[in-house]
């Protein structure tokens, strides 16, 4: 039994590591994909193409992001995730979330809506991409699960101490008898405060 769970382990340990280190691999094709229809973008007048172009584009962003989901949760097992820290603005977190989904929700009569708490700062220094993605996930599940209403996005910071800050995004779906919360709470390590 003993054996069995050993090379159950090692067979886990080595797939991970693989899809860890093919994250560059993976993600290239995308981004050159996402790139050619930005760059047609800016070429195409016609209303139709360009309403295409824009699908086609959102869709890429779309399948990037489970293909990052899958290579993140991979390079956990591996050990080898490493968060970023950049200067990002949450409130545009929240929008460009709702601009990618918002296709979708309105082809299902849902109405998103989004709503920027004035503890939230405009400025901070952390992961934005793993942030996008977890909001991305939450969002995309209350479209899929949703046949009507009101879904909001409400970004706050529920903490801050001046050095750091805890996020906390909210979905929030409301329907004729339908109310379901869903928070992401993003501790220090993920998003911290600039320098006052």
């Amino acid at each position: 039994m003993a054996e069995a769970r050993d090379a159950a382990e090692a067979a886990s340990r080595a797939k991970s590591t693989f899809l860890a280190n093919m994250s560059h691999e993976i993600r290239t094709p995308m981004n050159a994909i996402l790139g050619l229809a930005h760059l047609l973008l800016k070429d195409v007048r016609e209303p139709k193409a360009r309403d295409q172009l824009g699908k086609l584009s959102d869709s890429g962003k779309h399948l990037l992001n489970v293909i990052n989901n899958i290579l993140d949760f991979s390079k956990i097992e591996a050990g080898k995730l490493v968060l970023e820290k950049a200067v990002f603005s949450p409130a545009q977190v929240v929008d460009r979330s709702l601009s990618m989904l918002g296709e979708r929700a309105a082809a299902k009569g849902l109405q998103l809506v989004k709503e920027i708490d004035a503890t939230l700062p405009n400025w901070l220094s952390g992961d934005a991409l793993r942030l996008e993605q977890s909001l991305l996930n939450y969002l995309g599940n209350a479209i899929k699960f949703s046949e009507q209403g009101t879904i909001t996005v409400r970004a706050s910071a529920s903490e801050d101490d001046g050095q750091s800050v805890l996020l906390r995004f909210e979905v929030r779906i409301k329907a004729s008898a339908l109310h379901l919360n869903a928070a992401i709470n993003c501790s220090a390590p993920l998003a911290r405060p600039m320098t006052r």
